[in-house]
């Protein structure tokens, strides 16, 4: 491949990945069923990543560590034979929409990280992902002071509450309700703490600090608790292949101390101050904005939730052993009101009742095959990157699902992917030695350490 050529088809693979992204979360979906039918603009990036990477169309080969990413692709296509037996428009569409950008962000995802991977390229790839994700996490924090971003978008949930004399919103962003904006921040999140390339430590710390505000900002207790659920379990993993790093590879142990100490304290205090007879004004003011007081508190909100859970398993008892089995499809366990889909508000639940055990089983394997391969990643790598993203992602949107159903979302899905494909960078292709020699890989190393 001549130099310009090898060029022009990295140049092309930036652009349909950021175009993806930034129709994929940047944009709103659009309403096709008022309530229960939206369609994500997000399908657009993916075609014209597509056109912008042709070859990935026609590479259909196992690569090393894209295992994970098979597995969600097999549940997307048993999600399409279920619904369309279902004989419903609604389940069929769904399905067709989540099928798409699963199957298509693994093919795009995988060719793309192999290129940037043998090209050197990973800095620009990083900075794509860290330039959405400052965008997003701005646009969390602006929408608590002015509702959300675009017309009618989330308007249902969009709850008010008064903060210190302020009358503030939950941060939706560009997203249809806090609860998927804290799903993606925490994913972004991951992304700064386990960098794909290396990076410069301020501008690390700013976009990683921007992102843990709109968390904040987000209101959303469930991301808040499994961001600090996660950080905990991967500092735990982390310290225990501590031994086994060479000197200068090791993390000191204050590090481990603040990831461990601080999420414990953290969690210990949210409890104390949502059961607390009376607190001082300011820390009254503060639980109250972010729903820990008063008629929104954490018990109540417990109870709503297990009372969910309880009814989608028994809705899902009820019906016949072949429903029980097989399922029923997209959303045909729950029902449509007038603000959307009453639904058990946890993921694996949802999925149980809508793809019956076999479904249930084939995303339970998913998720556990993700987490396996993040894990085993991180313990035998001598430096951390893509392993710790792809770990903290996976354990932050596995607790993040007890309270919602994230993953139905086709955006969460596409994130997702391109998570667990993040393994595919350590295992680039058997010419990689003789690649990355070429001027074209050499040069793109200057010019991304100049960066």
């Amino acid at each position: 491949m001549t130099r310009n050529r090898q060029r022009g088809r990295v140049r092309r693979g930036h652009v349909g990945f950021a175009a993806f992204l930034t129709s994929a979360f940047l944009l709103p979906d659009v309403d096709l069923i008022s309530g229960v039918g939206d369609v994500s603009l997000g399908i657009f990036g993916l075609l014209i990543w597509a056109a912008m990477m042709p070859q990935a169309l026609t590479r259909f080969g196992r690569v090393r560590g894209d295992s994970s990413g098979r597995v969600l692709v097999i549940f997307a296509v048993y999600a399409i034979a279920i619904s369309v037996a279902s004989a419903r428009f609604v389940a069929t569409a769904y399905a067709l929409q989540f099928a798409f950008f699963v199957g298509g962000t693994f093919v795009l995802g995988r060719a793309y990280y192999h290129l940037v991977a043998r090209t050197a390229q990973l800095a620009t790839t990083q900075r794509i992902l860290w330039g959405v994700s400052a965008v997003y996490a701005i646009a969390v924090v602006v929408s608590v002071f002015t509702g959300p971003i675009y017309p009618g978008q989330g308007v249902a949930v969009v709850t008010e509450r008064d903060w210190a004399g302020q009358v503030v919103s939950q941060g939706l962003g560009f997203a249809e309700n806090h609860n998927v904006a804290g799903a993606v921040l925490l994913v972004f999140l991951a992304l700064v703490v386990g960098p794909l390339a290396p990076a410069r430590p301020r501008r690390r710390a700013l976009v990683g600090g921007l992102i843990i505000v709109a968390l904040a900002a987000s209101l959303s207790r469930s991301a808040m608790i499994a961001g600090l659920g996660a950080g905990a379990f991967v500092a735990v993993v982390l310290a225990l292949r501590q031994p086994a790093l060479r000197r200068p590879n090791r993390i000191r142990p204050w590090v481990y101390g603040v990831w461990l100490v601080i999420p414990c304290l953290v969690f210990v205090g949210l409890i104390l101050v949502a059961f607390a007879p009376t607190l001082p004004p300011v820390v009254e003011a503060v639980s109250q904005g972010i729903g820990l007081r008063a008629s929104d508190n954490v018990a109540a909100d417990i109870a709503s939730r297990t009372d969910r859970w309880n009814r989608g398993v028994d809705s899902w008892a009820d019906g016949s052993w072949g429903q029980r089995l097989l399922g029923q499809g997209f959303f045909n366990s729950m029902k449509a009101g007038q603000y959307g889909w009453s639904t058990p508000h946890n993921t694996y639940v949802a999925i149980l009742g809508d793809f019956g055990l076999v479904g249930l089983a084939l995303f339970v394997g998913f998720i556990g095959h993700a987490v396996a391969t993040a894990l085993k990643g991180v313990l035998r790598q001598r430096r951390f990157g893509a392993e710790t993203a792809a770990l903290g992602s996976m354990v932050a949107l596995i607790l993040h699902g007890m309270t919602g159903e994230f993953f139905y979302g086709p955006e969460v899905a596409s994130l997702a992917i391109l998570v667990v494909l993040l393994p595919v960078l350590r295992h680039p292709p058997a010419n990689q030695s003789r690649v990355s020699a070429s001027p074209v890989a050499m040069s793109v190393r200057d010019s991304n350490a100049r960066a």
